[in-house]
C-alpha cells in the first residue's frame, strides 16, 4: 500500500483487474468491491477512481449488463468521477449485447447534449442494436 493508505498505480491496476474479472464472472465479488468503495456517499470508504468505473463499464459491455452500466453512469457525477465519451460507448456496447436498442439511442442523446466526444464505435454499436432489432 502506497503512502497514507493510498494504493499505489501497480495496486490500482491490480484492484481494476481483479473487478472487472468478478464482473465478468458474474460472481458478484467485483460489484461488492465497487459497493465498498461507493460507501464514501455515506462517510465509509472513499470515492471509486475513474479506472475502476471504466473497468465495470468494460465488463457490462462483455457482458451485455446493460442496467448496471446505466447504474454506473448515473453514479458517476456523484463520486466525483469525470464522464467521458468512452464510459458512454461501454455502457452503448452493453445495450448492444442485450439487443436494448432504444437505452441504446438514450445514451447516445445524453452523451451529445453533454458535449462529449467519442469515436465512432458508438454510433456503430447504436446502429447494430437498432439492426438486430429489426
Amino acid at each position: 500500500m502506497g503512502e497514507g493508505g493510498n494504493l499505489s498505480g501497480e495496486e490500482l491496476a491490480a484492484a481494476v483487474e481483479a473487478v472487472a474479472r468478478g464482473m465478468m464472472r458474474g460472481d458478484g465479488a467485483g460489484l461488492a468491491f465497487f459497493e465498498r468503495r461507493h460507501g464514501a456517499e455515506q462517510g465509509e470508504g472513499e470515492f471509486p477512481q475513474k479506472e475502476v468505473f471504466g473497468a465495470h463499464l468494460s465488463a457490462c459491455a462483455s457482458s451485455g449488463d446493460w442496467e448496471t452500466a446505466c447504474s454506473l453512469l448515473d453514479l458517476m457525477p456523484s463520486a466525483l468521477v469525470a464522464v467521458e465519451g468512452a464510459h458512454y460507448t461501454s455502457a452503448i456496447r452493453a445495450c448492444r449485447r442485450a439487443g436494448e436498442w432504444r437505452c441504446a439511442m438514450t445514451l447516445l442523446q445524453d452523451a451529445r447534449s453533454l458535449g462529449l466526444k467519442f469515436n465512432h464505435f458508438a454510433y456503430s454499436h447504436v446502429v447494430d442494436s437498432c439492426d438486430a432489432a429489426g
